[in-house]
């Protein structure tokens, strides 16, 4: 019973101090809401009450956006450079697998090699250049297309197992990549040369 006592005066201690300091809270944000200025809060009921230029436009008419500041614009030039890089890296070693793939006949790798192909140079490649390059020649669109051919008939012959047709199908294409390469590369740009 002693020890219920104690326990209990320090139970009602800690409701009191607690009870107190909530009332003292309750002052403190009642005397803050009394200083705001009252020309802050009219200001602040007319930004409420009037729409903004951006609102007051009809909703069909699209609002000009900012240009570009040219830091930025740099430094997405600098990583789309780095990521078509890192691209034409893996297309390559693609192009490895596919090459030794179709050597070996092994279907099923040269199918893997040449679907990630097509991501690679189809997804990335052309178009991380297209948005580098916003004008491009037509002599590019015509090597894309070619490129793209040969990889569907790459993959055509595959479903077939023919190899002479994959075969002459793959060096049409890496000459695509090289005659691609070499008109359209930026000199020191992000594109690693083909080994042949």
């Amino acid at each position: 019973m002693r020890g219920i006592l104690p326990a209990g005066i320090i139970l009602f201690l800690i409701i009191f101090v607690y009870t107190l300091s909530c009332d003292r809270t309750k002052e403190e944000v009642t005397q803050k809401k009394k200083e705001i200025p009252k020309e802050q809060v009219t200001a602040k009921k007319q930004e409420i009450a009037e729409p903004s230029v951006k609102e007051k436009e009809p909703p069909g008419k699209p609002v000009p956006e900012e240009p570009p500041k040219p830091v930025e614009e740099v430094v997405t030039i600098l990583k789309d450079r780095e990521q078509l890089k890192t691209v034409m890296e893996a297309a390559e070693l693609n192009m490895i697998k596919l090459k030794d793939a179709l050597r070996f006949e092994n279907w099923d790798a040269s199918r893997q090699a040449a679907t990630r192909l097509e991501e690679l140079i189809g997804n990335y490649c052309i178009n991380l250049y297209l948005k580098m390059n916003p004008t491009v020649s037509e002599e590019f669109v015509i090597i894309s297309q070619r490129f793209y051919n040969s990889l569907f008939n790459i993959l055509i012959a595959e479903i077939s197992n023919n190899f002479d047709a994959a075969w002459t199908q793959y060096v049409q294409m890496k000459a695509d990549c090289g005659e691609c390469h070499s008109k359209f590369r930026k000199e020191g740009g992000a594109v690693t040369p083909m080994k042949k």
